[in-house]
């Protein structure tokens, strides 16, 4: 009976996506509390500066302006508010997310016919091997990149909700 628990356990701990358009299907784990908290301290701390500055309900407005019909006015008025962002602080962020990313995928295969491989995100294009099953993290898409990084982070509280209903 353990051991069904434990490979239940083991089952909702991971994640499948598809990336690069539907070329690439590849297999990552949930990150754990701790890791979580760690991506949302970093994030906090950006959130921190802005909120110091009193930036950040300026870009509350703002977000609200550009959904509602932003003219070229607004959009120029975007523009100067991201500018006070410092680039350092996108890069921390960058950062982060590349590592959590690197992190938690484990293995990819291009279709379902294949059998999983282990693969290895890099943070640098240097890194990056085909025959080592190396991939830069560079080249995934803005896009595959936030589908991985929700999956990510809100896995770990699917996961327990799941697990409390099994038996």
């Amino acid at each position: 009976m353990l051991k069904d628990f434990l490979q239940q356990v083991q089952q909702e701990s991971t994640f499948e996506l598809n990336i690069f358009n539907g070329q690439l299907q590849v297999r990552g784990r949930i990150l754990s509390p701790s890791e979580i908290e760690k991506a949302s301290l970093i994030n906090s701390l950006l959130l921190q500066s802005l909120a110091d500055s009193g930036e950040i309900t300026q870009f509350q407005k703002m977000s609200e302006k550009l959904q509602d019909n932003p003219d070229d006015e607004i959009i120029s008025q975007a523009y100067s508010l991201l500018s006070k962002i410092r680039p350092d602080q996108i890069d921390k962020v960058n950062q982060s997310q590349d590592h959590l990313i690197a992190q938690t995928i484990t293995h990819a295969r291009r279709n379902e016919d294949e059998q999983w491989e282990k693969i290895q995100l890099v943070l640098t294009q240097q890194e990056q091997s085909a025959e080592r099953n190396l991939l830069w993290i560079g080249m995934i898409s803005k896009a595959d990149r936030n589908t991985i990084i929700n999956k990510a982070l809100s896995g770990h509280k699917e996961a327990v909700e799941r697990l409390a209903t099994f038996h």
